[in-house]
């Protein structure tokens, strides 16, 4: 079984320059948490490995909000909360002497479980209706990796490629890296 969290703080300036009857630069503050937890049935000892996989995250940002010529703009703090379930499959076996080699697939189903964004206009004493933008409620990832192990070394190297689709969503996105564990 594994839990792996993580901590996050985004001190930010946005640049809205373009945007007629903005300011040219907003601060933005994002502090959020994740937890992905998951448990591995098989390829300890090389072979096929099956991983459930769920995953709860939080975000909560904080955009200036502004005044210019008698219009007022506030932005809602609300937080942002997303949870994944999903099934990572692969195999495991070695790469070279004391190095593991794992190639893995990984299908998520994604949710917005809370959290708007919406912001507040007031023109000239007259509060108008919060304007939202409503998330996508429910999506899918599809994943593709690699991992290389030397735990003699303490280190990993992994590469990933993911491919989101869902209602009003797609995209592809990766990333890569080295892990040391201590």
């Amino acid at each position: 079984m594994f839990v792996d969290t993580l901590a996050k703080a985004d001190l930010l300036t946005l640049d809205p320059r373009e945007v007629r009857g903005f300011p040219d630069t907003l601060d933005d503050t994002n502090v959020g948490g994740r937890v992905d937890a998951g448990y591995r049935f098989g390829g300890f000892s090389g072979g096929p490995f099956v991983e459930p996989l769920a995953t709860i995250a939080v975000a909560w940002a904080n955009v200036e909000g502004f005044t210019k010529d008698g219009n007022t703009v506030e932005f809602d703090d609300d937080p942002n909360v997303r949870g994944r379930l999903g099934l990572r499959v692969g195999t495991s076996m070695a790469a070279w002497d004391g190095a593991t080699f794992e190639p893995f697939l990984i299908g998520s189903v994604w949710s917005t479980l809370g959290g708007t964004n919406s912001a507040t206009l007031t023109s000239l004493g007259t509060t108008f209706p919060t304007f939202s933008d409503e998330s996508t409620d429910v999506w899918g990832e599809v994943s593709g990796g690699v991992n290389f192990f030397v735990p003699s070394k303490q280190t990993s190297v992994y590469a990933k490629v993911n491919v989101s689709f869902g209602e009003d969503l797609d995209g592809i996105g990766g990333k890569a890296g080295m892990r040391y564990n201590w």
